[in-house]
C-alpha cells in the first residue's frame, strides 16, 4: 500500500561528536544517529518531490522511515505545514486553560535605570479582589476550563502580599471544590520577603506558589548601582536582601534567578555562578534556575535603553555559554528543559483570548509591557463585570466591543511574509506582537523580526547539542517534549531577552 511523503520544511540536521542529530522544529523530537545510518536516510531527508514509503526494498530503511515520520521528520505528501501550525495555534487558544496575571500593586522599593513601567502609590482594594475573583470563577464556568494559572507581578508584589493572600484563599477554594487545577508563579524583585524562613515557606505555601523569580543585576558592586533602594535609608543592598530571601525560601519551590545583562556586567554572570554554588543554592535537584537576560527596552518609556545594549550576536553567544557552564549543577532533565528550542503554541499572553492581565486599580491589559499605562487598558475589571450581568439580564441590549488600543487578539503570527517562509516559525512565531504593532518605534516591525531571526541563527544549533548532551548521547534515540514546564509559560529560559517580564 502507498505512503507518499515528503520531508518536513521545519526539519534541521546537525553533526556533533561524530553522530547526526535530526531535530524538527514542530514535534521537537529528536534523533541521534550514526554516520552510515545517515547515509542510508540522507537522500529521503534533502529528497525535494514527494516519494513512497513503502518503495523501499531495505526493511530497515522501510521501520526507520516510519519511525522518523511519527516524530514528524517525514509528513503526508499533501500536508501543509503552515496550515497545520495555524490550526494548532487555534486550537490552542480554545484550549481549557485560563492564564491571568495580577499586579498588587504598582508602587516599587527600588529604582531599576531600565524599568520599563510607570510606578505610583497604588494597593488593590479587596473590592478589586473580589471583583477578578468574580470574573475568574464566570471565565471557568463558562469556558469549561480545567486549568488555572496566576502570575503576580507588579511593582512589586510583596509590598501588598495581603491582597495576595486574600485573592489566593478564594481562587484556591473555587478550584478545590470544582476540580479545576490551580497553579500560581510570582516575578518579585526578592527584597520584601519575610525575615525568617518559616514565614516565608508559609506563604508559599498559603498561596500555592509554585514557581518564582528573583532577579540579579551581576555582581554586588554592579548590582546595587542598578537596582538601588529609593528610600536610602534601607538598612542593608537590594543584593543581600535578595540573598537573605533565596535563603528563606529555597527548596520549598522553583526558583528561578534571572540575570539582567547590560555592556557593563554581564560578565559577572559567570562569577555569580561561582557564587550561587559556594552559597549551597545551586547543584542537582537544588530546585535553583539561574539564566541570563538581556536589558532590552520593552516599551517607549525605556526605548533609551536601545542606545546601551549588548550587541545580539555577542549576547547569544554569551548566553549559550552561560548554559553550558550551569549544566554540571542542574538536572540532566533540566538542562534539556531550559536548551529545547521548543515549539510554541501561541507567540505569548497578549494575543491568546485565555489570558488577561490586571493592575491594582482594576485596569485590564493584554501585554505585560503595557501594565501602568492608563492609555493602553483594555477596560477596567469593575465595568467588565458590569457590563456582563447587564448582558446577562438584558442580551438584546448588550452593545458591541469597543475598539482597543493594540488589537492583539487580532495579531496573526502566519501573516509575516517572511515568517511564513522561514524554518524557525515554530519557535518563535513571528516574535513580538507589541513591537510589530508599534512600528513607530526603534526596533519596531521589521527589526523585531530580524532580531528573533538572528537568536535562532545564532542558538538553534548549539542549543540542539546541548538539549542531546543532555539527553542523547549515552543512548541514542528519538526523545519528544519533556513533561513539566518553565517559569510562567514564555519567561523562562533566554529567549526571555525577547519579550520576558523584568522584575
Amino acid at each position: 500500500m502507498s505512503d507518499f511523503v515528503k520531508p518536513s520544511f521545519y526539519n534541521h540536521i546537525f553533526e556533533h561528536s561524530g553522530r547526526f542529530l535530526l531535530f524538527n522544529g514542530v514535534s521537537n523530537a529528536l534523533v541521534s544517529i550514526s554516520p552510515s545510518d545517515f547515509n542510508r536516510l540522507s537522500r529521503y531527508l534533502t529528497a525535494e518531490a514527494k516519494f513512497d514509503l513503502a518503495e523501499s526494498a531495505d526493511f530497515t530503511v522501510r521501520k526507520a522511515l516510519g519511525d522518523l515520520k511519527n516524530g514528524n521528520f517525514f509528513i503526508d505528501a499533501d500536508c501543509d505545514e503552515l496550515k497545520l501550525l495555524r490550526d494548532r495555534t487555534n486550537t490552542f487558544k480554545k484550549a481549557p486553560i485560563l492564564s491571568f496575571t495580577i499586579a498588587p500593586t504598582m508602587d516599587c522599593n527600588l529604582g531599576c535605570y531600565y524599568c520599563f513601567e510607570e510606578h505610583y502609590p497604588s494597593r488593590m482594594s479587596n473590592d478589586t479582589c473580589d471583583a477578578a475573583a468574580e470574573h475568574i470563577t464566570n471565565t471557568i464556568r463558562q469556558r469549561g476550563v480545567r486549568v488555572l494559572k496566576i502570575m503576580w507581578f507588579g511593582g512589586e508584589p510583596m509590598l501588598h502580599p495581603e491582597a495576595v493572600r486574600y485573592l489566593s484563599r478564594q481562587l484556591i477554594a473555587y478550584c478545590g471544590e470544582n476540580n479545576v487545577e490551580y497553579k500560581a508563579s510570582m516575578i518579585s524583585n526578592g527584597t520584601c520577603w519575610p525575615a525568617d524562613p518559616e514565614g516565608a515557606r508559609s506563604f508559599i505555601q498559603e498561596c500555592r506558589i509554585k514557581h518564582l523569580q528573583f532577579t540579579f543585576d551581576g555582581l554586588p558592586h554592579h548590582h546595587n548601582k542598578r537596582r538601588r533602594p529609593l528610600n536610602k535609608n534601607t538598612p542593608i543592598s537590594s543584593f543581600d536582601a535578595i540573598a537573605a530571601s533565596i535563603e528563606n525560601v529555597r527548596g520549598s519551590v522553583n526558583l528561578y534567578l534571572r540575570i539582567n545583562c547590560d555592556p557593563g556586567n554581564y560578565t559577572d554572570a559567570f562569577e555569580l555562578i561561582d557564587l550561587f554554588i559556594a552559597r549551597g543554592w545551586l547543584y542537582p535537584g537544588s530546585r535553583v534556575f539561574p539564566y541570563p537576560a538581556q536589558i532590552r527596552p520593552h516599551n517607549t518609556t525605556c526605548d533609551f535603553v536601545h542606545k546601551g545594549m549588548i550587541e545580539d550576536h555577542q549576547y547569544n553567544r554569551f548566553a549559550l555559554d552561560f548554559l553550558r557552564r550551569i549544566a554540571p549543577y542542574e538536572d540532566p532533565a533540566a538542562i534539556a528543559h531550559q536548551a529545547m528550542p521548543r515549539a510554541l503554541k501561541s507567540a505569548c499572553g497578549a494575543v491568546n483570548p485565555a489570558s488577561l492581565m490586571m493592575g491594582p486599580d482594576g485596569e485590564l491589559y493584554r501585554c505585560i509591557a503595557d501594565f501602568g499605562n492608563s492609555s493602553l487598558s483594555h477596560g477596567n475589571i469593575h465595568d467588565l463585570l458590569a457590563s456582563s450581568r447587564s448582558t446577562a439580564l438584558f442580551p438584546i441590549l448588550a452593545s458591541a466591543a469597543p475598539q482597543m488600543p493594540h488589537d492583539y487578539l487580532a495579531f496573526d503570527s502566519f501573516a509575516q511574509a517572511s515568517c511564513s517562509a522561514c524554518k524557525y516559525l515554530p519557535q518563535c512565531l513571528s516574535g513580538c506582537a507589541k513591537q510589530q504593532l508599534e512600528t513607530s518605534r526603534p526596533g519596531g516591525n521589521r527589526a523585531n523580526i530580524d532580531t528573533f531571526k538572528r537568536y535562532w541563527d545564532d542558538s538553534l544549533e548549539e542549543r540542539v547539542k546541548i538539549l542531546a548532551d543532555a539527553l542523547l548521547m549515552t543512548k541514542p534515540s528519538v526523545s519528544y517534549p519533556l513533561p513539566g514546564e518553565g517559569f510562567s509559560g514564555d519567561v523562562m529560559g533566554d529567549m526571555a531577552s525577547l519579550g520576558g517580564a523584568v522584575a
